[in-house]
């Protein structure tokens, strides 16, 4: 539910006139992080940061993390939706 609620909130911003990078998604769980990052590249880019991408690789056993292809792996993200845990 939060998840769903979160994406129908950044496309309403979007929609609304605010550039993706203007907005930024914080949840508390890592498994959340990657939910959000899933739902969102379908509305958006999306990028996570450094720390949260080595945190899902060490949760996937140290192997690749499966990304859509519009997230961006840097902590820059120019035109992209930040999603980010809180910790």
């Amino acid at each position: 539910y939060e998840v769903g609620m979160s994406v129908s909130v950044v496309q309403y911003l979007l929609q609304q006139g605010y550039d993706p990078e203007q907005l930024v998604v914080l949840t508390p769980y890592l498994g959340q992080l990657m939910d959000l990052q899933r739902a969102l590249s379908r509305v958006s880019a999306v990028t996570l940061n450094d720390t949260d991408l080595s945190d899902l690789r060490n949760a996937a056993g140290g192997t690749a993390v499966d990304l859509p292809a519009s997230t961006s792996e840097t902590n820059g993200g120019a035109g992209a939706v930040r999603v980010a845990t809180i910790d």
